[in-house]
């Protein structure tokens, strides 16, 4: 049934009452043909980025203990914060220079000290800027809320810590690449585009092409 399908679309397509293998052009073509795919394999591999599929592993909460960490000392290898919800490049620096901690309100002076910045800032309506406050007068602020992160930030050349609590927070969840599922992606993509490549590229070339030298299929074949 299969055998009979494929048959009839190559029957579709092909020439057979040409002599298409004696002419130089119709080898170019097969030469360029097959260059082309080789031109969309290169593509999906270079552009594989694209495609990675994540899983998630854990989430941030679960990583947290009493002492300061880097945020990016929470990962394991080829693990990330905050995917697919923001480009893993976008945040990879922030995770540097975010500092976590389960009870974080009773490690701010260790906070100050591994991260050099001595003040907290909040956003204040009234001058729609941000003000900075002590970070250790800010602690009972910090105590009675779910803030387990402080990362450095700036504003119009003022220096902080700021709690990003959308990208840091307990449910925060850490990815991993999917390696089978990225796989399997890639080859769909390829058999998409490679599948989409060979029937326009025949349609062309055997419909339009050469019915344009030859006209219409004939029964007897051209010698």
């Amino acid at each position: 049934m299969k055998n009979n399908f494929f048959k009839k679309i190559l029957t579709f397509f092909l020439r057979k009452d040409l002599n298409l293998k004696e002419k130089w052009w119709h080898r170019l073509f097969k030469v360029i043909f097959f260059a082309g795919i080789v031109v969309i394999i290169y593509i999906a591999i270079y552009d594989s980025y694209n495609n990675e599929q994540y899983k998630t592993v854990d989430t941030l909460g679960n990583r947290l203990t009493s002492q300061v960490n880097v945020a990016k000392d929470l990962l394991k290898k080829d693990e990330s914060f905050g995917y697919p919800r923001y480009p893993i490049y976008q945040l990879e620096d922030m995770d540097t220079k975010t500092y976590c901690s389960k009870n974080i309100w009773n490690n701010l002076k260790e906070i100050s000290k591994i991260s050099s910045y001595d003040y907290y800032g909040f956003y204040s309506r009234e001058i729609n800027a941000y003000v900075k406050t002590p970070l250790e007068s800010y602690s009972e602020q910090l105590k009675n809320s779910d803030v387990v992160c402080l990362t450095k930030d700036s504003s119009n050349g003022i220096y902080f810590l700021n709690n990003l609590s959308i990208e840091y927070n307990r449910d925060t969840k850490i990815y991993t690449k999917d390696y089978l599922l990225t796989t399997l992606n890639i080859l769909l993509f390829l058999l998409m585009y490679i599948t989409t490549y060979v029937v326009i590229v025949f349609f062309l070339y055997y419909k339009i092409f050469l019915y344009i030298i030859y006209g219409k299929k004939n029964k007897t074949i051209d010698n």
